[in-house]
């Protein structure tokens, strides 16, 4: 079984060296591609990138300046990828890499259609999150399982793997940050199986966060709003249905 593993960055070089680096040594024993996709950068990320693409399986996408979009990201890497799962993760390194040795080894004895990362578990370690983004991400997420009735507590959480054959299978709307909204929900309301994982999340060691309250949260509400007004009016649809 072979892992996809995307990392959209933009303007992350004081940080996607450690997590290729931890990467590499914690899951160096498995069958995986790495493809990160170079949304636009402006600093030395595709330098960073390139340094270590002669020795990992590292595949490099880039995108031009002024076209960057994480969900445009992340559906460049889906293009382009070949393994039977995709791992999304973010360049900043706030995911723990054993934690995504736990996705595959969970998805080679299951093979479920998607496994999802949750921050908010007693086995959980959440460590240096931002007050008020945490107020808001709780808000958001206890909003959206009442809306949905669902169990899971930690949508808007970016690590998860999905199984290629459910990222085929659906259209994909989102451009931004709503696209960790979009993936989830909708495995969630298609029934598709899914595994629940404890995940390590840390704060960043250098660079800034692109994710901005008020601008991402305001995408995430609307994001919200569009998959409500789908599920109750029943026009979920497959891909070339």
């Amino acid at each position: 079984m072979m892992f996809s593993i995307i990392i959209p960055a933009f303007n992350e070089e004081s940080t996607i060296a450690y997590c290729l680096r931890r990467l590499h040594q914690e899951i160096g024993g498995e069958d995986y591609e790495i493809i990160v996709v170079n949304d636009g950068s402006t600093d030395g990320t595709a330098k960073v990138v390139k340094s270590f693409s002669k020795d990992l399986a590292i595949k490099v996408i880039e995108r031009p300046v002024g076209a960057s979009g994480f969900g445009h990201a992340l559906k460049a890497g889906f293009d382009v990828a070949h393994g039977d799962y995709f791992v999304i993760i973010m360049a900043d390194s706030s995911e723990d890499p054993a934690d995504v040795h736990t996705m595959m080894r969970l998805a080679k004895i299951h093979e479920p259609d998607a496994i999802f990362g949750t921050r908010f578990n007693p086995r959980s370690t959440v460590v240096g999150y931002p007050i008020i983004k945490l107020v808001a991400n709780r808000f958001f997420n206890i909003l959206a399982s009442i809306f949905f009735r669902i169990p899971y507590s930690d949508l808007s959480n970016a690590f998860k793997m999905y199984s290629k054959e459910f990222i085929r299978s659906i259209s994909i709307e989102s451009q931004n940050f709503d696209i960790t909204i979009e993936l989830p929900l909708k495995a969630l309301l298609l029934e598709k199986r899914i595994l629940l994982v404890a995940n390590s999340w840390h704060g960043r060691k250098g660079g800034y966060p692109k994710w901005r309250l008020v601008k991402d949260g305001l995408l995430y509400m609307k994001r919200l709003y569009s998959l409500l007004r789908f599920r109750y009016q029943g026009l979920w649809r497959k891909k070339g249905d």
